[in-house]
């Protein structure tokens, strides 16, 4: 169906894709962060930290691979990898 196709067109276009988005970067924002407020030495200590940086910047190039022009655009991908965060 129609409504179907639209849902996975890779199109920010819904409040749940900006919020996906949003989450996205936000958790991006919050690693470097960490790391510069830590070092990078001292924050990967941490396996949390390890584990934190693994799902966030995997979120961040599924997020990137949904939204830019490419033949695999399903948006449930994105939330797949933020439910591990």
């Amino acid at each position: 169906s129609k409504r179907a196709a639209d849902s996975t067109d890779g199109r920010v276009d819904s409040v749940w894709n900006v919020l996906e988005l949003a989450f996205a970067l936000a958790f991006a924002v919050e690693s470097v962060a960490r790391i510069w407020a830590l070092g990078m030495r001292r924050y990967w200590r941490s396996l949390a930290n390890r584990f934190d940086f693994v799902v966030t910047w995997t979120a961040v190039l599924v997020t990137l691979v949904v939204y830019l022009p490419n033949a695999f655009s399903d948006s449930r991908a994105i939330r797949l990898v933020l439910t591990l965060r």
